[in-house]
């Protein structure tokens, strides 16, 4: 009897025990649905980043103390991956949780119908203030900015002359905003690009000039590079001369962009010549000057841009220094953020909308071409009010970003896909499979990368016929293939990535190939400027 009493009373303890920390839980998990419904949202995106280049407390090939500070209170995700490795497409991936087959764009020039609700909207639906400012006109797209309720590309615009627009003048405005919006529920989206190429910092000084027929027409630092305004040529010939004041160690050569050859102009030239194989075709100067003559039957006008071309070792140096540049002055923002005492009801997501080839494959410097870990690795930070410093090692793809936001906003919403809030609020376990994709004309294959931790296949389709590479991410030099990779922790990922891309991609096959031509999906006016920007063939 008495045996029976203590069995009785243990279940009684047990029951009590379960039931406090069921409530425990449920209270904690109130209370931090407390903190987090209706809080503020910011997301700062690092355009062409790498995940290697950002210190999050274990040292990078950057110093990076601002973001090393901020990992220290943020949810920290190693193992970032975007599912494309091009801006537009990335971000609109990241802003949607669709792969960029689905969302029909999957180049920088294309235009996006608004099939599926990008967060802005979703936010701006629930009384939020949207607004976003741009460093790189890749993003100027209407498709992408709708529902913003103020959306400033105007700067970038200004600085058209310039590829981007530098992280000082990005945070000066962004802070400025925040000052103004600071009282409101608010979403921001702020858009840093000096990691992007042409590698440029601040601290390297050079100077190009340019003259035509004896008068000097343009000054420019050959690092940066430099759109000139249009140049008008009568008939007859015309002498341009391009002299730096800098060693040449630094370049491979210096492109001159737009001047391609014509049945009206004829050039001869010293220590420049046509390079097809260089920015998809371009005059290139090999020398610390060199001379042009332009022989012109009518008159003409010629739309110049010059463009380097670093050597690997200066391009890794020059990159590097980009990113610092870069770090100090969102810490600049964040001091913002911190003056108007809006740490305790805001979230922070820090990212990337990917990463960057410097050399490792085929000698390329960009990001367009290829699915090795360099090129969409990226870093992810998120800070989250009443949350503390959380590791977490398992992969997860940058389209569920904004799914996992809405989540913690407690504004879900049936489009959004991809969540990984399991990651931050449970146990660190694998989530799911990581797709990324890179496609025709930007790459030379439509491709794709499967990734099932630590192994990644890349699947590629040339000449009618189906080709691999298979990878260890653990190895440092995991650009090079692995021959006699074990595959079985492949097995279960190309299963699901034949019943998910192949009929589903493949299903989309010919509506991308529609998109590529259709005039109705392009941009016109942008591709001509991204063309500009040696962004496009």
């Amino acid at each position: 009897m008495i045996a029976g009493k203590q069995v009785l009373l243990s279940r009684v303890m047990t029951t009590r025990f379960l039931l406090i920390v069921i409530s425990m839980s449920i209270l904690g998990s109130c209370q931090n649905q407390s903190r987090t419904k209706g809080a503020n949202l910011i997301f700062i995106s690092l355009d062409t980043t790498r995940f290697d280049y950002v210190d999050s407390g274990w040292g990078a090939k950057s110093k990076t103390p601002v973001l090393k500070n901020f990992s220290k209170k943020a949810q920290v995700f190693e193992k970032a991956f975007v599912t494309i490795p091009e801006t537009l497409p990335s971000h609109l991936s990241i802003f949607t949780s669709y792969y960029p087959h689905q969302l029909g764009v999957t180049q920088n020039h294309f235009r996006y119908d608004g099939k599926y609700k990008l967060i802005q909207e979703i936010l701006k639906h629930n009384g939020y203030f949207t607004y976003g400012i741009i460093s790189l006109m890749s993003l100027i797209e209407p498709g992408f900015w709708k529902d913003f309720d103020e959306f400033n590309s105007k700067l970038c615009s200004e600085e058209i002359h310039h590829l981007f627009l530098t992280a000082d003048k990005i945070s000066l405005h962004a802070r400025q905003k925040l000052r103004d919006i600071k009282n409101k529920k608010f979403f921001m989206f702020v858009h840093f690009s000096d990691p992007h190429y042409p590698y440029g910092p601040p601290t390297v000084k050079a100077i190009m000039n340019i003259y035509q027929d004896g008068k000097k027409i343009n000054e420019l630092n050959p690092y940066k590079g430099k759109i000139l305004p249009k140049i008008k040529l009568l008939p007859g010939i015309h002498r341009f001369r391009f002299d730096m004041d800098y060693p040449t160690s630094d370049f491979q050569g210096i492109g001159i962009i737009e001047l391609t050859p014509d049945a009206n102009i004829t050039a001869k030239s010293e220590n420049i010549e046509f390079r097809k194989d260089i920015f998809s075709g371009c005059y290139f100067l090999t020398g610390q000057s060199g001379w042009m003559n332009l022989e012109c039957e009518e008159e003409e006008w010629i739309h110049l841009q010059v463009l380097p071309k670093l050597k690997i070792k200066a391009a890794r140096i020059m990159y590097q220094q980009e990113v610092e540049y870069m770090d100090k002055h969102i810490g600049e923002f964040l001091q913002g953020v911190e003056e108007f005492n809006l740490f305790d009801n805001t979230i922070i997501a820090i990212f990337s909308d990917h990463g960057e080839g410097l050399g490792e494959r085929d000698g390329l410097v960009g990001h367009v071409e290829y699915l090795n870990q360099q090129f969409i690795r990226v870093p992810l930070m998120i800070y989250i009010p009443g949350k503390t410093q959380k590791i977490i090692t398992s992969p997860v793809s940058m389209s569920g970003l904004s799914s996992t936001v809405l989540e913690l906003l407690n504004l879900g919403n049936e489009n959004f896909q991809h969540s990984f809030i399991n990651l931050i609020e449970k146990e660190d376990t694998p989530n799911e499979n990581i797709y990324s994709f890179t496609y025709l004309p930007g790459s030379k294959a439509n491709k794709i990368s499967i990734i099932k931790w630590p192994y990644q296949g890349i699947y590629y389709w040339k000449n009618n016929s189906r080709n691999k590479e298979l990878y260890n991410l653990i190895l440092d030099d995991s650009f090079s293939p692995m021959a006699q990779i074990d595959r079985k922790n492949l097995i279960s990922a190309e299963r699901e990535f034949f019943s998910f891309f192949l009929s589903d991609s493949l299903r989309h096959k010919k509506k991308i190939g529609q998109q590529k031509f259709g005039k109705r999906n392009i941009n016109r006016k942008k591709l001509e400027k991204l063309k500009r920007l040696g962004y496009i063939n």
